[in-house]
């Protein structure tokens, strides 16, 4: 045999290819915050914190059930600012993320959203990453009272709640979905020992 050529035992390469799947790095789950516990809002840090504004929102039957306002509603708890009295407020996220969404509902009280409502992704660096509002849908239905609103962009770490008017909207249904990057454990130790095992492979042939 030729003492230049590497030789490695047989199935070697296919075990290196599925350690390599393994240690695939990939994007966690979703996670949605329906708030329905009651639980402080402090319970939710240090992965999601929020400005010192906002607070739990009740909302009880003061919005119209379905199929009026054409989205789901998670009674019978969800966020506001002020609670409810202020004009805007923020969520803050640990790690980095990549999309984000939150339903817009109009309440307290049996009223549409308002036109205005809008929620902003920021960076680190305090830039604007994307934004997105109720207008659009607010304008074909005038008494529209729940819009999912969704933003999207890498290294989102602050959201910023919206309203115009004072005691109008409220919040719910927050999802978020992390940046970081998920690696099941075992799969580097796997890879290193694929390697050992193929380099004593290689020493043992060469001293043949």
């Amino acid at each position: 045999m030729h003492r230049g050529l590497l030789m490695f035992p047989r199935g070697f390469f296919a075990t290196l290819v599925v350690s390599l799947g393994m240690a695939a790095p990939s994007l966690a789950a979703p996670v949605t915050l329906d708030f329905d516990s009651g639980a402080n809002l402090a319970s939710y840090a240090p992965e999601v914190t929020f400005s010192a504004n906002i607070g739990l929102w009740s909302g009880g039957s003061s919005v119209l059930p379905p199929p009026h306002y054409g989205g789901p509603v998670s009674e019978p708890y969800g966020i506001c600012v002020g609670p409810c009295g202020s004009l805007e407020g923020f969520i803050y996220f640990a790690t980095a993320q990549t999309a984000l969404s939150i339903y817009a509902l109009s309440g307290p009280g049996p009223d549409p959203l308002s036109a205005g409502t809008l929620i902003e992704a920021y960076d680190a660096g305090d830039q604007l990453i994307d934004w997105a509002s109720v207008d659009a849908d607010l304008q074909a239905d005038p008494t529209l009272q729940f819009k999912l609103l969704s933003v999207a962009g890498a290294g989102i770490v602050k959201l910023r709640l919206y309203s115009p008017v004072a005691n109008t909207e409220a919040w719910d249904n927050l999802t978020y979905n992390s940046e970081a990057l998920v690696i099941p454990a075992p799969a580097p130790l796997l890879l290193l020992l694929s390697g050992l095992v193929g380099l004593a492979w290689h020493r043992r042939r060469l001293r043949v």
